[in-house]
């Protein structure tokens, strides 16, 4: 099974055929999965390992993405004028 490996010094990512590959890279984190990435980054950001990461942390209000719901426009190539809102 393919396995990556994150070298701790350079941030460098590598995927190795085999999980012996991957042990031999010195000082790197090692993983399989998505999931896997997903509870290493929380580790090393100092977060819970199952926190997700598309959800802001406690405390943290997160910013407000705009949409077509707020008024703006929903894609710039069908606006005449980008940046001029559309009357009505």
């Amino acid at each position: 099974m393919k396995t990556f490996t994150i070298e701790n010094d350079s941030n460098n990512i590598t995927i190795h055929a085999t999980i012996q590959e991957a042990e031999a890279v010195a000082n790197a984190e090692r993983f399989r999965t998505e999931a896997q990435l997903g509870k290493l980054a929380n580790r090393l950001a100092g977060g819970p390992a199952d926190r997700n990461l598309e959800q802001p942390a406690r405390g943290d209000s997160g910013a407000q993405v705009q949409g077509p719901g707020d008024g703006g426009q929903p894609d710039l190539e069908g606006d005449s004028e980008p940046g001029q809102r559309v009357p009505g």
